[in-house]
Formats: C-alpha cells, structure tokens, sequence
C-alpha cells in the first residue's frame, strides 16, 4: 500500500511539473522570452529596393528601438544618455569597417551648445554577451561625430590602438573641430565584463565576425538650452527640444552623408528611427512627444544640485531650481515611437496643477491633432491635412502637434509635428498665415513620411510642399524658372535670399510645370511615390524617373505603374 501511495505521489508531481514546463512554454512564446530573437518582436522593415540611400538604423532582430535615450532636465541644461543601435548591411559595410569608423549625426550643435561627455562602443548578438570595443578616438566636426574603433578589445589595448585616460568631455557650438578620447567604458547594462577574458586584440575573423554582428555606441552628451528663443530653448513655462537627439548617419551609394550646420535651411538628415526615450522630470511638467506614452511615478528622495541623477527603482530625480539639496516629486514618462526621423518634445510647465499653456484637441480621420497654444491653427491645418491624405496617401500615425513655438523662421516641420512662429498669429495677413500651416503640414507627407536629402537636394522637399501649398490656395505660378537649384547644395547657396528665392520659388514653379504637363496624373504621380517611397529617403534622380515612367505609362492601377 505504502508502495502505490508512493507512485501515486511521484506521479502527480511530474504531472505538475510537467503542466508548469506547458505553461512557461506558452508564456515563452506569447511575451517573446527566450534565447532568440523572436520573430513578432522584429523590427518593421521597410522597402528601399529603390532606393540608393540608406541608414545606419537597419532594424535589429529581437530589438524594436534602434535610438533609446533617458533625459534629465536641469535649470538650462539637458542631460542625455543614449544608446544607439546599428546594424551594418551589405551596401555600406566596406565603408564603415574599412578603415573601422562609424559616423553619426550631432544636430543639436547647430542650434545649441552640446558636449560629448563619452562615447563607448559594443558588439554581440543572441546569447553572446556584449562585448566592448575600444574607441582609439572620437572627433565632432562641426555635425558629424567620427568615432574610430580601435583593433583591439577595450580594457585590453592593442600593440597599436589604446584608450589614453583622461576627461573625454569636449564641446561644440558651431566651431572648428574638437575631438577626444574614451574614458574606460562602464558595464553594459549593469552586467560585469571581465576584461581578461578577452584578447589583447581582434583577430581578421573576429573583425569580419564583428561586421556581421550589431554595432551599440552609447554616448553621454549635455545640450545648454536657449533663452526664451529657438527650436533648442527654454522659458519660465515651457521649453522645446527638437533635432536634438544624435542619429545614425545616412549613407548613400556605399558612403556616409555628411551634414554640416548652417544659419538657414534645413542641415539635418534622417532615416526612419524606432525611439525608446525616458524623461526623468518633476510632477509639475507636462510633455508632448510623438508616439505611446507611459507615465511612472516616483518618491521623494533628497538630491544634490550639481549631480547627473538617475532614475532608480523608487522615483527619479530633478536638480533644485535654487542648486540646494531638497525633495521634489518625480515621475519618469516613456515614449515610445515607430517609424519617426527625429524625435521633438515640448514640455509644458503647470504651476499648482494648472497649465499656463492651452491644448485643443481635434481629431480628423484617425489621427487626433494637438493645438498647443494654437488653436487659431485649426481651420487651415484641418484643410491642409485633408488635401494631403486625399492627394497623397494616409496619414499613418495617430497624434500630430501643431506648436506655437519662440523660433525666428515662420514654421518648422518635425516628426509628427511643426512649430509656427508667434508673429504669424499676430500677423493681420491671413493668406500668409495658411501658407504657412499649409506648408509645415505638406512637410509631414515630403519629410516625414517620404524622406528626402535636405542638405544636398534641399529643393526637392521644399519645392513639392510649396507648390502643393499654392494649388491647395488656388494660386498657379508662372512656367520660367532659374534650373540652377537642381544642381545646388545646401552650403552652395550665397545668402539666405537665395536659398528662398531658388529653393522655394523657382523650385515650386518647376514642380507647378510637371502638374501641367501631367494633369491629373500629377496627383498619381505623388500616390505612386507614396505607395513605394514612404519610411525611406527619395533622391532627385529617383523623381526624375517617376515622372518619365508616368509619362510614358499606359496604364494605372492601385497607385502603381503597370508596364
């Protein structure tokens, strides 16, 4: 008898354990744990068959957010710490690694003063652990931030490439070249590297292993925000962040892209990014940022003006405004965004749980419009945006922000939303007043959605949305046009007069020119477009040869070419 209790019992306890292995297995399988990437967890891809540029962002197997960030605001100053994560492909691969140098973009340089605390590099996939390599220096030129990665592991140091100790912290405003070295990296993700177990340097099969395998840079910068003015500033009640996170370079035909900075236009370029960007703030700021967002509150804790603060498990922290120590009310909010070249933020400071700034929300089709301060936008927003998505394609996000914003151009487009100036609600000229929103809201279609090279192809983006912005007013321009502007750069152009006058005007009369000849077609000409370019950059030459097979196409279906 004692015998069969005995089996009995050992029989329902691998029977519970075996329904518990059933259990985890599914949950394994629903929430994507395990050993691999899992394939509902990949990043979107995008079709670029046509295109001839491309990012340094291609998505990461098992990794949705290629861009992840956590922000602290104190008095004038940003603080951030990013992790960018790259991935080489085949187009690009005999560049970066050639001479092992990866380049990423600094924009906020060209508005802001922004330093580079340290930058450190890793590699590794799957199940490996991430190993760090040793960065031999780093250079920000003006835009462009160079990083070298040394043959050698970090810690461990090559017979050739070292790490020179020392403060790797260098500035940039719009000045000269600066440049410095890495300080020794800190642990990944709070897991403990051992530096013995890696060799003194990297073998040819681990180099090449390693263009195979994802590229982490993690970078600590600082951004000293503007007075009271800027798309970089700060208020008593709000402050405004825009092209300000570092971003993969873009490459085009095997080399990178280089922007530089510049007094007018736009010298910024993007591939589409997926962001993960954490703020660390006190309780009495509102923020406004594309995509998902995810609000955590924290505890009070006793802080030291002066110290980079970090977010821990009870709360996160802010600096006191009067540099004593004191307790403050904290909460971490997360953004999370898909799809998104840059990422802008707007932070609305309430004072006694009261906002000084008014948000009006209006929804049309599937995507709700936030009016900061700018309600008076609403009529030629709402035209704006209904022109585009009955001329172009969707909308395919669910919030955009129309800001009224301290800046000294009239507008300015963004991911997911646009800043117009103060003046232009004060201005009695309500014709320019709908240009302008007219203009900022056609960039969400040519710029967000339909990227282009604004630094060295400025016209094309501009040109198409200044166009679009007379037709939908009902105002043709003349036929003549000075064609200088296809050939011209950003940085080719004399003085802002001409950068206006070529890119803008000339530029609209060329495009107004295609309209004619097209007719009708015109509109499936940019649906065309739409369908195939959206999430990637379109280049001149690539419009050039839509326009030619409209032309020569005999038959249209579905917003696609039949040949």
């Amino acid at each position: 008898m004692k015998k069969r209790v005995l089996t009995l019992a050992v029989v329902a306890i691998v029977s519970e354990i075996a329904a518990i292995i059933v259990i985890l297995t599914i949950l394994t399988h629903v929430l994507g744990i395990g050993s691999g990437p899992s394939t509902a967890n990949a990043g979107v891809k995008h079709n670029q068959a046509n295109s001839g540029i491309k990012g340094e962002n291609t998505s990461i197997d098992g990794d949705l957010y290629n861009i992840e960030a956590d922000i602290t605001l104190s008095e004038n100053i940003v603080h951030v710490k990013e992790t960018l994560k790259l991935k080489p492909n085949d187009t690009k691969s005999s560049v970066e690694f050639t001479d092992n140098v990866i380049y990423l973009y600094v924009p906020s340089a060209n508005m802001a003063k922004t330093t580079i605390r340290s930058i450190h590099a890793y590699t590794g996939a799957g199940n490996e652990l991430f190993r760090p390599l040793a960065i031999s220096s780093w250079e920000l030129d003006d835009l462009m931030l160079e990083v070298k990665i040394s043959p050698g592991y970090a810690g461990i140091p090559s017979s050739d490439a070292g790490i020179p100790p020392g403060d790797a912290g260098i500035s940039a405003g719009r000045t000269g070249i600066s440049s410095g070295y890495t300080e020794n990296p800190p642990n990944y993700d709070g897991a403990t590297v051992a530096q013995d177990d890696y060799p003194a340097a990297i073998s040819r099969e681990e180099m090449l292993r390693m263009h195979e395998e994802p590229l982490i840079i993690y970078v600590e910068y600082k951004i000293v925000l503007n007075k009271n003015h800027g798309s970089i500033s700060y208020s008593d009640n709000q402050v405004f962040l825009a092209n300000f996170l570092i971003t993969p370079a873009v490459y085009r035909d095997g080399r990178p892209i280089f922007i530089h900075s510049s007094s007018f236009g736009d010298p910024y370029l993007y591939d589409v990014n997926n962001y993960r960007i954490a703020f660390n703030m006190a309780e009495n700021y509102e923020i406004l940022a594309p995509g998902e967002k995810k609000i955590l509150q924290g505890n009070t804790h006793e802080i030291q003006h002066g110290d980079i603060l970090e977010f821990q498990q009870a709360g996160s922290y802010e600096f006191q405004q009067d540099g004593s120590r004191g307790e403050t009310q904290c909460q971490k909010i997360v953004f999370t965004a898909m799809d998104l070249r840059d990422f802008p933020v707007v932070m609305l400071k309430n004072e006694n749980q009261v906002s000084s700034s008014e948000i009006h929300v209006e929804r049309i089709y599937n995507t709700d419009i936030y009016f900061i301060n700018s309600k008076a936008a609403s009529e030629y927003v709402k035209e704006a945006f209904s022109f585009a998505v009955e001329k172009i394609g969707p909308y395919p996000f669910e919030k955009l922000f129309v800001v009224r914003a301290p800046i000294s151009l009239q507008g300015m487009e963004y991911s997911n939303m646009i800043f117009i100036a103060e003046s232009c609600f004060s201005s009695n000229n309500k014709d320019d007043f709908a240009r302008v929103l007219y203009h900022e809201i056609f960039h969400q279609w040519f710029y967000g959605i339909i990227g282009t090279d604004q630094v060295n192809e400025p016209f094309l983006d501009e040109g198409i949305v200044n166009y679009l912005a007379m037709a939908l007013k009902g105002n043709m321009p003349g036929n003549t046009y000075d064609k200088r502007f296809t050939g011209m750069g950003l940085k080719n152009y004399s003085s802002r007069d001409e950068y206006y006058r070529l890119a803008y005007n000339d530029a609209a009369i060329y495009f107004a020119n295609i309209h004619r000849e097209l007719g009708n077609d015109f509109y499936k000409l940019l649906q065309l477009i739409y369908n195939e370019k959206r999430f990637s950059i379109m280049c001149f030459d690539e419009f050039l040869q839509y326009v030619q097979h409209m032309k020569n196409s005999k038959s249209f279906e579905n917003g696609r070419l039949m040949f």
